[in-house]
């Protein structure tokens, strides 16, 4: 008799290498984990039933950056650590991405449905943030240094933007 793992209904799909690739494998299902860039490479931690191949947390070493595809669920991605790279694309959700005592070359956030974004202490070469959403969405910066350009693109609705203590080079706020 074999044996398989269990699956659970908000398992992640993780490729391994250089640049982590994670694909959800239920596009309704919402996901909740931590992305610590550490030495040595990335560990994934997820919360609230997320898993990834089946295990509750995965460390993938030698990796230096995350490109992860979400459904339409509610996702929590919360990031810290000094890594290269983070490339989110989130589904319709309400979602919420928090970037913490983070450092990267480049940081990458797109939501089609309500995005709340927090960056805290953190410094990145590059930020690009994208909401579709016709809902409230949030940008939150506090202590952010971002050393090259900075696009905040937020949907159509009532947004809130607030920064504080933070510099920018080249700034680029678009509310529609």
């Amino acid at each position: 008799a074999s044996i398989t793992g269990v699956v659970s209904a908000a398992d992640l799909q993780v490729t391994a290498g250089k640049t982590v690739q994670i694909v959800a494998t239920n596009t309704t299902a919402s996901y909740s984990f931590d992305v610590t860039f550490v030495s040595g490479g990335v560990k994934l931690v997820g919360t609230h039933g997320t898993t990834f191949n089946g295990a509750a947390t995965l460390f993938l070493a030698n990796a230096k950056s995350v490109s992860a595809q979400l459904g339409d669920g509610n996702d929590h991605v919360r990031i810290t650590g000094k890594g290269q790279s983070v490339t989110l694309a989130l589904g319709g959700g309400r979602n919420e991405v928090i970037c913490k005592n983070f450092e990267a070359e480049k940081l990458q956030v797109s939501s089609s449905g309500g995005l709340r974004m927090h960056a805290w202490y953190s410094t990145l070469g590059a930020l690009t943030v994208t909401s579709g959403s016709t809902g409230v969405d949030h940008f939150h910066a506090i202590g952010l240094r971002v050393t090259r350009d900075t696009q905040i693109d937020l949907g159509a609705g009532l947004n809130v933007v607030q920064i504080n203590d933070s510099r920018f080079r080249k700034f680029s706020l678009q509310s529609n």
